[in-house]
């Protein structure tokens, strides 16, 4: 597989708007190959979240870092694997 077709250079971040490069086919399923979304413990828009702030003591504390980490420097880092995980009810 040619891997570098699948690279997009210059695209935008969400977080800073500085150009930086993507895995096109990654970014649209990051969400479905990410363990924090079925993590019962995932609470990323929990109430009293402050908007825009990586801050949010209702939420995962290893996914509130991350997410801190992603912000400062505009990554999506999806969660393959994970030692904290506790299944949601009724999904995985």
């Amino acid at each position: 597989m040619d891997y570098g077709q699948q690279i997009r250079i210059g695209v935008p971040g969400k977080h800073t708007g500085e150009p930086g490069a993507e895995m096109a086919p990654a970014m649209s399923a990051h969400r479905e190959i990410c363990l924090c979304w079925y993590c019962a413990n995932f609470k990323p828009n929990s109430p009293n979240h402050p908007e825009g702030e990586p801050s949010n003591p209702d939420n995962c504390p290893i996914a509130q870092a991350l997410y801190g980490l992603c912000v400062e420097h505009d990554m999506v880092t999806p969660v393959v694997r994970c030692a904290a995980f506790v299944e949601k009810s009724g999904q995985a």
